[in-house]
């Protein structure tokens, strides 16, 4: 059931008293505006998963686009962790650097990384 809830209307305060403003990250309507800084994406695409072979160039986020499940990767560091699917949720991507994007252990399918 999904419920409707009216607009937040009024002026919102921070914990200092001060009047909270679109700068600070939250609208009048108590919505967050997100913003990544410092990140320049320079290139995008699906790949497919390797035991062996390392991406192109290291990825700095993945992207689950058909069914979820978790990922296996190669970190920077060469060290190997399995990211879990509630890490993954479809269609949105997920910071999270990484060499090699590994088939064993990855069950998600339709990935995609950005660099």
């Amino acid at each position: 059931m999904v419920k409707n809830y009216a607009t937040r209307t009024g002026e919102m305060y921070k914990s200092d008293g001060t009047i909270v403003n679109e700068a600070d990250g939250i609208n009048n309507d108590g919505s967050q505006n997100i913003r990544m800084r410092g990140v320049n994406v320079t290139d995008y695409g699906p790949v497919t998963p390797n035991d062996t072979t390392d991406l192109s160039k290291p990825c700095i986020g993945i992207c689950v686009t058909g069914t979820a499940g978790s990922v296996s990767v190669v970190k920077l560091d060469d060290n190997i962790v399995t990211i879990p699917a509630v890490m993954l949720p479809i269609g949105q991507i997920v910071p999270l650097p990484a060499k090699r994007i590994r088939v064993t252990n990855t069950t998600a399918t339709g990935i995609w990384v950005v660099h």
